[in-house]
């Protein structure tokens, strides 16, 4: 397990190195916000001591998922869908489904503003964190910068899933990695908060089980939000007086690998 970790990390600071050194891989808007990012965080880094993390699809963005898109695709072209998955598809975040420019209704105003204000916190640290594959990030940070949140493109700001590992996997390997200081390109290891925000009650639920305990025990506070466009962020286990610091942890704790 630590040796496959270990190669993760190696592959994912070669990756950040290389993606910064090539412009090619930026256009537009993004590029502005992202030579930001790299200024901020070379200052900046070692007063933060809170990580807010957000998901993107359901929860900072209110992007079609694949019943209403694939009927909204046929609505709007007139032949169905044509490919079987929906999360991997460029199409899901394009035009018809996702206009250009993408308007304003489908952010997520309450979010939005906690992440402006997180971005101008030097304590706090403001993350994208997607399921969404590496190959579609010029489609999620064209939507970002269009909704005026281009302010988290980049590689030290959106972090997109590489690899084969399920999604809840990925992201508490990756936010393990990032507040433990594993990540030389970008290291939060003065990180005492966590904040998560996503719209999957099941990946909530994981992060609860998973990563909390974790977290805390190496006196890292947690909160984590369930999101949802009719009620909003509700927290995540309801807070109760009764309810135990550590006393949330189920079955899952040998699924990641700290």
């Amino acid at each position: 397990m630590m040796r496959r970790r270990g190669k993760w990390l190696e592959g994912f600071g070669l990756f950040w190195k290389n993606r910064r050194c090539n412009p090619s891989h930026s256009t537009g808007q993004g590029n502005r916000h992202r030579k930001m990012s790299r200024d901020v965080r070379d200052t900046s880094l070692a007063l933060v001591t809170t990580l807010d993390v957000v998901d993107f699809d359901g929860t900072l963005v209110w992007t079609p998922g694949p019943e209403d898109g694939r009927n909204l695709y046929q609505s709007c072209t007139g032949v169905p869908f044509p490919w079987s998955g929906w999360w991997g598809r460029p199409e899901s975040l394009r035009p018809p489904l996702v206009p250009s420019p993408a308007p304003r209704d489908m952010l997520n105003d309450e979010l939005a503003q906690r992440l402006r204000a997180s971005w101008k916190d030097p304590t706090h640290f403001s993350i994208v964190l997607t399921g969404r594959v590496e190959k579609l990030r010029a489609d999620v940070e064209r939507i970002l910068t269009d909704l005026d949140m281009g302010f988290l493109c980049g590689e030290d700001r959106l972090f997109m899933k590489r690899g084969s590992d399920d999604v809840l996997r990925f992201k508490s390997n990756l936010l393990l990695s990032l507040v433990l200081g594993d990540v030389a390109a970008l290291n939060l290891s003065g990180v005492k908060k966590l904040v998560l925000w996503d719209d999957r009650i099941d990946q909530v639920r994981g992060f609860d089980e998973l990563l909390r305990p974790r977290l805390e025990a190496r006196g890292i506070d947690v909160d984590f939000y369930h999101v949802s466009k009719e009620t909003g962020c509700t927290p995540f286990p309801p807070r109760t007086d009764e309810t135990p610091v550590g006393a949330r942890s189920g079955s899952l704790g040998s699924s990641i690998e700290r």
